[in-house]
């Protein structure tokens, strides 16, 4: 038994949480929050650390990946405005690009290629992970 469990079984044993907590050498606040997370939520385990796994645009995929097929000369800042319009997200445009190169897509500058070039020359292979996307950013002249 850990040493969570331990303290959580004699705060409830012993008259109070403050006698637990130093007799297993935990400060007072720890055992209080271990204790309180055990009554409301019946949890004694640690919470897992770190980053949440997955992207907030996972639920997104199939359109984002459907946007840019559709459209591919599209730049990062118009895919996060779609995704603020369409969808009510608010993303930088650096998770745009790493979500689309998790997907096998690349973002390239090409000011000067047009865009049914690039539907000949870059789509090649089949499904979205071999899809090498080229999206041209747009320049106002």
């Amino acid at each position: 038994m850990d040493l969570r469990s331990r303290v959580i079984d004699a705060a409830q044993s012993d008259s109070s949480i403050r006698q637990a907590a130093r007799r297993f050498g935990v400060d007072v606040t720890t055992a209080t929050r271990w204790v309180r997370r055990w009554r409301e939520h019946g949890e004694s385990s640690a919470r897992r650390q770190g980053k949440p796994r997955g992207s907030c645009l996972d639920p997104h995929r199939d359109d984002l990946l459907a946007l840019v097929e559709r459209t591919c000369d599209l730049a990062l800042a118009e895919i996060v405005a779609h995704l603020r319009v369409e969808h009510g997200l608010s993303v930088g445009t650096t998770t745009v690009w790493k979500f689309l190169e998790r997907q096998g897509l690349t973002y390239k500058k090409r000011l000067f290629m047009d865009s049914r070039q690039f539907r000949t020359s870059r789509l090649t292979g089949t499904g979205p992970a071999k899809l090498r996307a080229l999206m041209r950013p747009r320049v106002s002249a």
